[in-house]
């Protein structure tokens, strides 16, 4: 694994050198690096990504679960507030949310994470059922 994440490390770098302006290269990158177990500069790239695109939520949930790890909770909820806005229906966010707000012994509002979960779940197993593909919002949104 480790020999195909420094690939695309190599290979991201590479992309960057030819489109520097692509927030999604940098937000790749980070999470590259947080699978590399190097928070630093995982977090430098979620940065940089935000930084090219403010409207991205994976490099703020990215950084959240580096937070997490770290038992840095009360930071860890603020890049997932952000995240949330930017992706309500994304429910590894909102379950990440919910183990965070547990920590931070808010066990109610953990709890409604977790419900909010199971929620969006059985939508996109209601909209499979009907042979409906669910789009990523991200995806599928134009850009502002």
């Amino acid at each position: 694994m480790r020999r195909a994440l420094c690939n695309s490390e190599r290979n991201l770098y590479s992309n960057i050198a030819v489109e520097p302006d692509a927030a999604l290269n940098y937000d790749q990158l980070g999470t590259v690096y947080s699978y590399l177990e190097q928070p630093d500069e995982a977090v430098k790239y979620f940065r940089e990504a935000i930084r090219r695109d403010a409207h991205l939520a994976s490099p703020y949930f990215g950084i959240a679960k580096i937070l997490q790890h770290q038992d840095k909770y009360s930071q860890a909820l603020s890049e997932l507030d952000i995240a949330e806005r930017l992706l309500p229906s994304d429910q590894h966010i909102h379950f990440v949310r919910g183990q965070v707000l547990m920590k931070l012994g808010r066990k109610q509002e953990g709890h409604e994470e977790f419900r909010m979960v199971k929620k969006i779940l059985a939508m996109q197993r209601r909209h499979l059922n009907e042979g409906q593909l669910v789009p990523s919002p991200e995806v599928s949104s134009a850009p502002e």
